[in-house]
């Protein structure tokens, strides 16, 4: 429970191809609004690569955010 919201977090660590990945999912309810948050970051050969993908339903209108760095 987070601000009286219900939480919930899976984490994963492995290794893929021989690089460390690791794997953040975070699915709640905001606001009364169901939100879910998939963070990926990892080592891609050799070079540090964030993947951070955000769905959720803002003011009852549905959101994507993809965001590659």
């Amino acid at each position: 429970m987070l601000f009286g919201y219900p939480v919930s977090l899976i984490s994963v660590i492995c290794l893929l191809f021989g690089y460390p990945v690791s794997l953040v999912s975070v699915s709640c309810v905001l606001f009364g609004y169901p939100v879910g948050l998939i963070s990926v970051s990892c080592v891609l050969f050799g070079y540090p690569v964030s993947l951070i993908s955000v769905s959720c339903v803002l003011l009852g209108y549905p959101v994507g955010l993809i965001s590659v760095s």
